[in-house]
């Protein structure tokens, strides 16, 4: 059974390392925006490309630069004319997306060609059912007021997927506590008169990370 110990302290190690990832993905943003104009002069004079090493001739990765892209403007009706002198045949028609929102457009569709025409509950309204049936176990209520079953709705067991969201000042109060020697970067708590580098003891305090 998982003591509440160990849940604390995974959560600890993962609030610990969430504050890494923050400044990290901080820096290299940073880090990012400054070198831009660098790589984009590089790419204009011809580099598209360079690679990296480290002082003792080491490779450690490629960076390719983008170019520019193409901004382009078409003349639509320039365009449409050229291919009606040229290909006549390329030229077709197509339905509008707000003839397929049109009752009397769909009613004409329904009577001609039925086999084109489907049912479905508006998406709003599915979406307020939705919420209604997930909220009671699978049952809608109908216009009389009584309760109606059209789902089933099972429980299915944690798999362990998890959100965090940082308090305020997480980072700098994590930071504090690694500094006092209070928590370690495994999630240990350390108590005020254990020995330099032991962790409090309890359940996961000896574990291996």
């Amino acid at each position: 059974m998982t003591d509440v110990a160990d849940v604390e302290r995974h959560g600890r190690r993962l609030a610990i390392l969430a504050a890494d990832v923050a400044r990290a993905d901080a820096a290299y943003a940073a880090a990012s925006a400054e070198a831009t104009a660098d790589f984009a002069a590089a790419r204009r004079r011809g580099i598209p490309s360079t690679r990296i090493t480290l002082p003792g001739g080491q490779e450690i990765g490629l960076f390719s630069f983008y170019g520019g892209g193409q901004a382009v403007d078409v003349d639509e009706a320039e365009l449409m004319l050229h291919v009606a002198l040229n290909d006549p045949g390329q030229i077709e028609q197509y339905v509008l997306e707000a003839a397929l929102r049109d009752e009397q457009v769909i009613a004409l569709i329904a009577e001609r060609f039925p086999h084109y025409v489907g049912r479905r509950i508006t998406p709003a309204h599915r979406a307020q059912l939705e919420q209604q049936y997930k909220e009671s176990g699978g049952y809608v209520t109908d216009k009389d007021g009584q309760a109606v079953k059209v789902a089933e709705i099972t429980a299915l067991q944690a798999t362990g997927r998890f959100r965090y969201k940082p308090a305020d000042r997480a980072a700098v109060l994590i930071d504090q506590a690694l500094r006092e020697g209070t928590l370690t970067r495994d999630g240990h708590i350390v108590s005020a008169d254990a020995e330099p580098g032991q962790a409090a003891a309890g359940p996961g305090a000896g574990e291996a990370s």
